[in-house]
């Protein structure tokens, strides 16, 4: 039995990954979207966050508009 522990614990983790990625995607894909200061067009919409949520301007938006080829 002491044996087949390894490699019960490693099937276990390796069964266990995709849903450890799948759950990093969606929350990054949700963090990117509705994060503070940015709406889903992708443009700058500090109306609706709270002012004490620095926001970082500088960073591509999820979703990019069909912007004039010179602003990249």
């Amino acid at each position: 039995m002491s044996k087949l522990l390894p490699l019960l614990v490693l099937a276990l983790v390796v069964l266990s990954t995709p849903a450890w990625a799948e759950t990093e995607i969606t929350t990054w894909r949700f963090s990117e979207v509705y994060s503070p200061g940015w709406n889903t067009e992708g443009f700058n919409d500090t109306s609706w966050a709270s002012t004490t949520t620095p926001v970082d301007i500088t960073r591509t938006p999820y979703y990019e508009p069909n912007w004039p080829s010179g602003w990249r």
